[in-house]
């Protein structure tokens, strides 16, 4: 068996549409190789490729050309493979690759992963045995190697964020079921589906699913509910002092200028009338009814009402005055 055979590679690409589209800054690609049957390389490819999927990975396409796949080749056994295909990557808008090395070792086969970004030169890599492997075993254990690809160059980059605003802003945030602190924060994360929870004491709590694509940091609003079983603080009690003030200045007024028109130059004779009306007693007793009837409706009108002034004539006079529900 010649090393060309030994090497052959699967170029595992895909894309949101269908239709051919131009490359751009940060597609993704997935190279598998290796002297295992075809037929299981082709399963690593698949469970590679859906797992950077959900990551939310944009794919090259069309595939790189062979002479490329040869550059990239040549490059990985150096300590920093990057700059090595920096050209070739520029050129064809790569931005990240997973590789994936699929060798049998008698029955078994070893797994070798490795997550290259542009920019950062030192590559994560990452190695699983398969035992007596069927295709499901061999699926399951690439999805976990190239997950744990994913979170570990995330964690080192940190450039895959949540950034949380919460209401209230002490409201206690949970991510994963792990509890973070205060809501109001960006939470360096991994690639993926994550469930944000807030919770605060008082508040009905809240929960998201988000998900989160490698190499972005998304902004999620979330405002709590006051719980309904929560006792609402007694309103404030009115003053009724000023009212009462009122009353018993206007009826004082009132019952001092009626005394005043009564005693005023008392009668002397059969033909003067018992009491005389006085100007000023009347005028003064209108004021004191007036400050006394003031007073009554300020006592008596509720927190919160609306009142509307009024003013209509009746037979031999006219009513001016306030109209309020009681």
């Amino acid at each position: 068996m010649t090393t060309r055979t030994l090497l052959m590679l699967v170029a595992a690409l895909a894309t949101a549409a269908l239709s051919s589209s131009p490359a751009y800054a940060d597609s993704g690609v997935v190279l598998v190789y290796g002297d295992a049957p075809q037929h299981q390389r082709d399963v690593v490819t698949s469970a590679a490729t859906g797992a950077v999927r959900d990551a939310s990975w944009s794919l090259l396409d069309p595939p790189l050309p062979e002479r490329e796949i040869a550059t990239v080749m040549i490059c990985l056994p150096r300590d920093r493979p990057w700059p090595c295909f920096e050209s070739t990557a520029s050129l064809n808008g790569i931005g990240r690759m997973i590789v994936v090395k699929v060798d049998r070792k008698t029955t078994d086969l070893v797994v070798t992963g490795q997550l290259l970004v542009g920019g950062d030169s030192i590559p994560a890599i990452e190695r699983r045995v398969c035992e007596s492997c069927t295709d499901a075993a061999l699926a399951a254990s690439v999805v976990e190697l190239t997950k744990l690809l994913l979170e570990r160059t995330a964690s080192r980059l940190g450039t895959t964020a949540i950034t949380l605003h919460a209401e209230p802003s002490d409201a206690i945030v949970t991510l994963d079921g792990k509890m973070l602190g205060a809501a109001n924060r960006t939470i360096t994360t991994t690639p993926g589906e994550h469930l944000l929870l807030v919770q605060r004491t008082g508040y009905q709590q809240a929960s998201q699913k988000v998900v989160v694509p490698d190499g972005t940091t998304i902004e999620i609003s979330m405002t709590l509910q006051r719980d309904g079983a929560t006792v609402a603080p007694p309103p404030a009690r009115r003053s009724r002092l000023l009212p009462g003030v009122m009353m018993g200045v206007g009826a004082a007024t009132v019952i001092g200028c009626a005394w005043y028109s009564w005693t005023v130059d008392p009668p002397n004779t059969p033909d003067q009338p018992r009491y005389l009306y006085s100007g000023p007693a009347i005028a003064g007793a209108m004021v004191g009814a007036a400050v006394l009837g003031a007073g009554v409706y300020l006592w008596l009108r509720k927190p919160n009402t609306s009142s509307t002034p009024v003013a209509f004539t009746i037979p031999g006079g006219g009513v001016v005055g306030w109209a309020a529900k009681f």
